[in-house]
């Protein structure tokens, strides 16, 4: 993606077998670091159920929506790849890693906004 620009990922969240993950009252998280050492609260991108994350009608179906707003990338002062995972906890307290991988973030050219 580009820094500075607006983006949404349809996820498709399952479990090992590849059955759809029940979301029903579960919790997710989206962090993205530039180091995987790094603590969760220096996270460069962090989301969650209803901040950036929006499940689907249908819990059971293992949907969601991530949304990366302008404000998460404009001030990175370059390109580049941070590390990411989602995290799922469910309605008793199981915890899941169901997607995870690397986003590329290159640095844009206009800085300024249409209309600002």
């Amino acid at each position: 993606m580009t820094r500075g620009d607006s983006r949404s990922f349809a996820l498709t969240l399952t479990d090992g077998a590849g059955a759809p993950l029940d979301l029903t009252d579960a919790a997710l998280t989206f962090t993205a670091k530039r180091n995987l050492d790094d603590e969760d609260e220096d996270a460069v991108i962090l989301k969650t159920d209803g901040a950036g994350i929006e499940v689907a009608v249908d819990p059971t179906d293992g949907l969601a929506t991530l949304t990366i707003d302008p404000e998460d990338t404009e001030d990175l002062a370059h390109s580049i790849v941070l590390y990411w995972d989602l995290q799922v906890e469910d309605a008793v307290g199981g915890v899941q890693t169901p997607l995870s991988g690397r986003l590329s973030v290159k640095a844009d050219v206009t800085r300024s906004r249409a209309g600002s």
